[in-house]
């Protein structure tokens, strides 16, 4: 063993220490150990909301959709489809029909989109109820003033009237899906658009949802160039940067927890080097390098963040874990969520305990830089 790192772990020996050091060195190691907690904890917890909401939004978005580059109606589909079929990854494929409407119902009229499926699509809700009517969200029915039986009247963007009856009420946790989305039979669709057999385009169900932009890449190179292609994460691109975005912006704020709890490391050092005066200038006289003396002290502080991340990331463990046992309730309507989602992530792990211990290395440079400064005449006599 080097002799540096011995002294060092020597000198982190609770026995022998002065009191006011050893309770400097405990209130850094607890400072790092919380700071990565905590860390850690909320960091998870954005994890399992961020994993909830994009399960939200691939239960709710086509995978994929095929439509018309023109926008316009969409007939004789059928070879479309077994083109579409037979791409690989591709699990289903259904025509559907999506139009802007009013919805105009006991307590007033709101905007929405119908969406129009075949009965053996595979959705998010019951599409038997939709032989019989029409299915929409629970935000748009409290706005229209309408319950399950009650009659509502959709109004086209073409001055198409049809009134139907609710056969169902959807709560998605998505508001925007909740507030604005009509389900309807295709085919009772069709009639009330007076389309025939026409469509706005096809969607996809895809056996890994995650990798549905690689289907949907795959689609448009079978497909000529007179059709669109988009997955559901290019629909909600928008939504998932933000997610992103929203992810990196906390782990700044979070961050910063563990910069203060670094002070209390340089704090700890600047401690040790005052009471250490003596024993660095006898080192100096015994012919010890500069640069052994600043590895001391830079190893003594790389210590303490080391043991307080490790110790951080158990009790983070712990916490989650407790989390996932005993779930904590959260508000009704909460995306849709009863309770508080819990994710770890190793690479979240990783990235606090690497951060952590390398700026823990840095800010003992410049203490260690003032203990390896010193005099060996002047410490001495300090003394």
């Amino acid at each position: 063993m080097r002799y540096w790192l011995f002294y060092a772990l020597k000198d982190l020996n609770p026995k022998g220490q002065h009191r006011i050091t050893l309770l400097i060195t405990l209130l850094s190691w607890l400072g790092v150990t919380l700071a990565v907690t905590i860390t850690l904890v909320v960091l998870s917890v954005v994890n399992g909301l961020k994993t909830e909401f994009i399960e939200l939004l691939v239960k709710m978005t086509p995978h994929v959709t095929v439509t018309p580059a023109n926008r316009e109606t969409l007939y004789d589909y059928e070879s479309t489809a077994t083109q579409i079929e037979e791409v690989p990854g591709v699990e289903k494929v259904y025509p559907f029909l999506s139009m802007q409407v009013l919805v105009s119902g006991a307590g007033g009229t709101e905007g929405a989109i119908l969406h129009a499926i075949p009965e053996e699509a595979d959705v998010p809700h019951r599409t038997s109820a939709l032989r019989t009517g029409v299915i929409i969200g629970e935000n748009l029915a409290d706005a229209v003033g309408v319950q399950t039986g009650q009659e509502v009247t959709l109004v086209s963007s073409s001055g198409r009237r049809g009134t139907f009856t609710v056969t169902g009420i959807f709560s998605s946790g998505l508001y925007q899906y909740d507030y604005g989305l009509v389900y309807l039979l295709l085919s009772r669709a069709q009639e009330f658009m007076g389309l025939g057999e026409g469509v706005t385009g096809l969607q996809c169900k895809v056996k890994e949802p995650i990798r549905a932009w690689n289907v949907a890449e795959t689609i448009s190179q079978v497909l000529p160039s007179t059709y669109r292609t988009d997955s559901w994460d290019q629909v909600n691109r928008n939504v998932l940067l933000a997610l992103s975005l929203q992810k990196r912006a906390l782990l700044i704020i979070l961050f910063s927890i563990i910069l203060i709890a670094e002070i209390l490391v340089i704090s700890s050092l600047v401690v040790r080097i005052s009471q250490k005066t003596k024993e660095i200038g006898i080192l100096n006289a015994l012919g010890v390098t500069k640069k052994g003396i600043m590895s001391i002290f830079i190893t003594e502080g790389t210590s303490i963040a080391a043991i307080g991340t490790g110790s951080g990331c158990i009790l983070a463990t712990l916490l989650c874990s407790a989390i996932r046992k005993f779930p904590l309730s959260l508000p009704q309507g909460f995306y849709g969520l009863r309770y508080l989602p819990v994710r770890m992530e190793l690479s979240d792990f990783l990235l606090i305990s690497i951060l952590t211990i390398g700026i823990s290395f840095l800010a003992s440079l410049y203490p260690a830089q003032k203990a390896a400064s010193l005099d060996p005449a002047e410490a001495l006599r300090y003394d």
